[in-house]
């Protein structure tokens, strides 16, 4: 079988960097988001009004449910409510795990409230990082990957692996204790799996 060209190795390896370029911008994005909203709320006390579980039916699969929980909270002079438990909104299939969650917060109790100083609106009650942005950041890396190794040499395959290093050695710096490990692990993971082979051909 007769081994492809310059031309085709470019034209393949862009198709599979091109997407994988693409999904990691978006993964990006929404850790880069998540991580902003996190490092610049601020800490206000707030009351509960309200916990409950709210669920939306599928005909297609298995209901989904999520906590909500109604509370007031004042910044700048101005009284606010919200009902946002995560900074994020996070559905599940398990009722159960978001009634648990509902019942952290009984009614009346005074809870501190995380706001975005720039966004009132904009607040949630547990600081806690959703994990789901990170692995839309970090699995399309393996098509980036391909396609590197099919296009470039070894060496270029290498530095564009390296330097997709640097948004994480940002993040780490602006939110030390947002990047998981097992992200970091994955992904060098994935970058010795996809340059060893290089690291063996002949070019």
């Amino acid at each position: 079988m007769a081994s492809m060209g310059s031309r085709e190795r470019w034209m393949v390896g862009g198709i599979f960097g091109g997407i994988g370029l693409i999904f990691v911008a978006v993964g990006w994005a929404l850790v880069l988001q998540q991580s902003r909203l996190l490092t610049r709320a601020v800490v206000v006390q707030g009351e509960v009004l309200e916990a409950y579980v709210e669920t939306a039916t599928s005909v297609r699969g298995p209901d989904s449910h999520v906590a909500r929980v109604r509370y007031r909270y004042v910044l700048r002079d101005t009284l606010w409510e919200n009902d946002r438990v995560l900074p994020h909104e996070m559905r599940t299939s398990s009722r159960k795990q978001m009634r648990q969650l509902a019942s952290r917060f009984p009614v009346g109790s005074a809870i501190p409230v995380f706001v975005d100083p720039d966004d009132a609106e904009r607040a949630f009650l547990l600081k806690e990082l959703l994990w789901l942005p990170y692995v839309i950041a970090l699995a399309p890396m393996l098509f980036v990957l391909i396609g590197a190794a099919v296009a470039l040499p070894a060496w270029g395959t290498l530095t564009l692996g390296i330097g997709l290093l640097g948004p994480m050695w940002w993040h780490q710096r602006m939110l030390p204790e947002a990047m998981p490990a097992w992200m970091l692990a994955c992904y060098i993971g994935l970058l010795t799996a996809a340059a060893f082979p290089l690291l063996l051909r002949r070019r």
